[in-house]
């Protein structure tokens, strides 16, 4: 997966478009990894360790949880999270995310519903 995207990236756009996706690229896993171990940070210290732990320490320990998975590549990744958590899980999140929408704009208000029917048809949809 990530060759194939270096690769159209040097066809279409050459070397000076291909850098400039790069450094896109860097700056969305960047700016994704900062958030991402904030929200790991604030959970480890205030549902793990109850606020008896503080924040820097709480964002630490979880940097470091995050370590041995890092050194193996994406490849890895991927196939760790292919499965279940692509096939099922994937769809839930955008059906809550639309349900949000709703919410937010219309006042739409079902939520459990749409996300339960969501659940079961990916799930069935996966062990078949």
């Amino acid at each position: 997966g990530d060759t194939i995207f270096r690769e159209i990236a040097f066809r279409v756009l050459g070397t000076g478009g291909a850098a400039i996706i790069a450094v896109a690229v860097l700056m969305a896993c960047f700016s994704t990894s900062i958030a991402l171990g904030a929200v790991i940070g604030e959970y480890l210290q205030f549902t793990i360790f109850n606020n008896k732990v503080g924040f820097v320490s709480s964002l630490a320990l979880g940097l470091l949880a995050c370590i041995p998975l890092s050194t193996f590549g994406l490849k890895t990744v991927l196939t760790l999270t292919a499965g279940p958590i692509t096939y099922i899980g994937y769809p839930v999140l955008i059906v809550l995310t639309f349900c949000n929408i709703g919410y937010k704009l219309f006042g739409f208000k079902p939520v459990k519903l749409p996300v339960a029917l969501t659940f079961v048809a990916a799930l069935v949809s996966y062990i078949w």
